[in-house]
């Protein structure tokens, strides 16, 4: 079992004027770790547990039994969460089931509140209702873990479906939408800028080819900004659509040491100022 590393070495480049966020759906999940496939890179990637479809499953990749491990989900705008629904478990099959090592406490945190959910240990979809939460961002968090029979120790999990009042905010509808794409992969996720330890300004990337910029000052008398649109990812170079703005050239720095933060650096003489400057995948 391999962590997957993160590592950026992008040409950027801007193009036409942003696009309004949408509201509600589910905008990426990022994973600490993911058990790698050299051959088939989705088989076990952290989006997988967005499609309500057991036969596609997420497992971590580090040694041990998985606790600790996280997913970090965004959301496209505030989500009124009430109700999750879970699948445990490598689920494709009960031969996979029992190979591999499988849920059994999920925590689900907020900035302000933490939720707390144990899974029996079966393959059929499990239901929580809590207290509704309204949230952009949240994580969800291995807390106990039943371990699988195989030489791989790593724990997976098949679904976790997000409800708003009995609706649904992802499941099969988006199934076909999530398959792997190396550059959303490296990109897919959210950026920390402003000073250490006191982070104001956010990039998001989803992973439908959107991304989401918002500064949010704690200075009540300073103006928070915030604006989106497209990106794409080809050969190399990154295109975002920025705010009036032509193209222009901005680089990456170099791969963070191990165990430390991966950098985003944005750098143009026609760059939306908002955006110039060090980015890292770590608050």
């Amino acid at each position: 079992m391999n962590r997957i590393p993160l590592f950026l070495s992008l040409v950027v480049a801007a193009l036409t004027p942003a696009a309004a966020r949408a509201g509600g759906g589910v905008a990426y999940v990022k994973a600490s770790s993911q058990l790698k496939s050299d051959t088939k890179p989705a088989l076990f990637q952290a989006l997988n547990i967005l499609d309500g479809k057991e036969t596609t499953v997420w497992c971590e990749g580090v040694e041990g039994d998985g606790v600790g491990e996280t997913l970090n989900v965004g959301f496209k705008g505030a989500a009124a969460i009430d109700e999750v629904r879970i699948t445990t478990g490598d689920a494709r099959d009960a031969a996979s089931f029992k190979l591999h090592g499988r849920v059994k406490q999920l925590d689900l945190k907020t900035d302000e509140k933490r939720h707390s959910f144990s899974v029996v240990d079966s393959t059929k979809a499990q239901s929580f209702k809590f207290d509704p939460v309204e949230v952009d961002r949240l994580t969800l968090e291995i807390a106990d873990a039943v371990p699988g029979e195989g030489d791989e120790h790593a724990t997976c999990l098949a679904d976790v479906i997000f409800l708003s009042k009995g609706k649904a905010i992802n499941g099969t509808f988006l199934d076909g939408k999530l398959g792997y794409n190396k550059g959303r992969a490296v990109l897919m996720g959210v950026w920390y800028g402003g000073p250490a330890g006191a982070r104001d300004k956010f990039l998001d990337f989803n992973y439908d080819g959107t991304y989401w910029y918002s500064f949010r000052p704690f200075d009540p008398e300073v103006k928070p900004e915030a604006f989106g649109g497209k990106y794409t990812y080809d050969g190399g170079k990154l295109w975002m659509e920025l705010p009036g703005k032509k193209s222009v050239e901005m680089r990456t720095a170099p791969r963070a040491a191990q165990d430390e933060a991966n950098v985003l650096e944005l750098e143009g003489k026609a760059i939306e100022k908002s955006l110039a400057g060090k980015w890292n995948d770590r608050p």
